[in-house]
């Protein structure tokens, strides 16, 4: 559902969109839950694993979604760096399969992964100058088996999932609406309970990224190695830019005494260069939270912020089908026998497009072209959707589709049979009511039948636009011969 090479707009400075759902950032060997509520209070709370097994570790974030009050409500989940890898490259211009075919064979290199255990996505950015023939991406590699794995145990424990994401490339791209121009040099640090993740970008481009083994502590000595690091991506972009500087370093996950401590290392190896705590800028006003928390709910908040170094998983989420299976299950249930043909149609459209997504997940590593195709999947399901929905309104418009079943049963009598009954959304809108059944093989009686049972539909006040006719071939019952017929109404009071 997903794919390959994704296309880079020109680069802006301006804020990204930031959702407003709840996030679960999910690391190895933990997790974090940030909910905030529309008065600005806010609710975290940080576990570690008591085992690395998929089925315990998605039993423990269970229980903190129902005791953080998250239960059955959709979540933005962001992936640490320890579910994926990343590689900067520099490759040329190619066409679209070759340049598949080059990047699926480094993503396999990078996890050391067979082809069908492989999926990956890469960033385009833009080119330095016009005359550039190498283009740098970022690969991004997940393992299929892994990642599905975990996303199908997700959804077997009822948490939903609304928004799929990479963490640390959710914070570059809130980093980069705080950035003065298109030009301007940052360096980004994320502290993560884990891990430190240090990114020098510049010309909306990935330059250079360190991962660092994990989190700052509140020792002058921590602080200073990361000056020391931050420091030498300046000397490495001066080098290579001629001259260029730093202008902005923008810190994730710092509480106040870190972030103080860091400024001033930084102060006493870099010069002229704002040190910006990007955390209490995604942060924003913390309501009712605690203070002390707020470092964390900041790095958090901005993986919920869509930007140029964005990167949207979500196709490899599984497809939602199972509301529209409920929906139809109330549907037969207020409607009673009369729309067991049109649940019938539901469950085996589901049936279809669940083997075709499963299909594909399985076949193709390229998250773009999984991306393509689930925009049409998409298409389709919102389209069954709203024709399911349009049935469904039609009791909260005043339509007792049951009594419309028994009128129509009453308008047969001997000489009409109704072997079935469909109800289904009328192309020129509306719901129409679909009847085959059995009458005289004797031209004149079947005539004069049918024109009995139009009249009685007629006569009904749950129909209008009646139309009654028979049909081609005969059919057999018994020791007698039949004629088929078809009939259709308009259910009224629809629109």
């Amino acid at each position: 559902m997903v794919g390959a090479a994704l296309r880079r707009r020109k680069v802006q400075t301006k804020a990204p969109k930031c959702l407003g759902l709840p996030i679960l950032f999910l690391g190895k060997e933990g997790f974090e839950l940030l909910k905030e509520n529309k008065r600005g209070h806010k609710e975290w709370l940080q576990r570690s694993f008591q085992s690395r097994e998929t089925e315990a570790m998605l039993v423990e974030i269970k229980q903190a979604v129902k005791e953080i009050g998250l239960s059955g409500k959709p979540i933005l989940l962001a992936l640490g760096e320890a579910w994926l890898q990343h590689s900067l490259l520099e490759i040329p211009e190619l066409a679209k399969g070759a340049q598949r075919q080059v990047l699926h064979r480094k993503a396999c290199k990078l996890i050391d992964a067979e082809n069908r255990d492989t999926l990956f996505a890469s960033i385009l950015f833009r080119k330095a100058n016009q005359h550039e023939e190498m283009r740098r991406r970022l690969l991004v590699v997940l393992k299929r088996g892994e990642i599905n794995h975990l996303l199908q145990r997700f959804r077997a424990h009822r948490i939903p999932i609304k928004k799929l994401t990479v963490a640390n490339l959710q914070r570059l791209s809130f980093a980069g609406g705080l950035a003065h121009g298109n030009e301007e040099a940052q360096i980004v640090v994320e502290v993560d309970s884990e891990q430190t993740v240090v990114t020098l970008v510049a010309n909306g481009s990935i330059v250079q990224r360190n991962v660092l083994g994990g989190g700052l502590d509140e020792s002058e000595v921590r602080a200073l190695s990361l000056a020391q690091e931050i420091r030498g991506l300046d000397f490495f972009w001066r080098k290579n830019s001629r001259g260029g500087t730093v202008q902005q370093i923008v810190l994730f996950g710092l509480g106040h005494a870190n972030f103080e401590s860091l400024r001033g290392a930084v102060a006493r190896v870099l010069e002229s260069v704002e040190v910006i705590d990007g955390g209490s800028r995604a942060a924003g006003h913390v309501g009712e939270g605690n203070q002390e928390d707020q470092p964390r709910y900041g790095a958090l908040r901005a993986c919920a912020c869509f930007g140029e170094m964005s990167l949207d998983l979500s196709p490899l989420l599984p497809a939602g089908y199972l509301p529209l299976l409920a929906l139809s299950a109330v549907l037969l249930g207020f409607t009673g026998f009369g729309l067991l043909k049109f649940h019938q149609k539901i469950s085996d459209r589901m049936k279809s497009l669940r083997s075709e997504t499963a299909a594909l997940l399985g076949e193709s590593s390229d998250l773009e072209r999984l991306r393509q195709e689930q925009t049409q999947a998409l298409v389709q399901l919102k389209n069954f959707e709203t024709e399911v929905q349009r049935v469904a309104q039609a009791g909260a418009v005043g339509i007792d589709l049951e009594h419309c079943l028994q009128e129509a049963i009453a308008a047969h009598t001997d000489d009409a049979a109704i072997l079935g009954i469909e109800i289904k959304p009328a192309e020129s809108g509306g719901v129409r009511m679909h009847i085959n059944g059995l009458t005289h093989a004797h031209p004149l009686k079947a005539v004069e039948a049918l024109r009995r049972v139009q009249h009685r539909l007629e006569s009904s006040p749950a129909f209008k636009q009646v139309a009654v006719e028979p049909q081609a071939g005969s059919a057999r019952e018994g020791a007698g011969r039949y004629a088929p017929y078809s009939a259709s109404a308009q259910l009224e009071g629809y629109q």
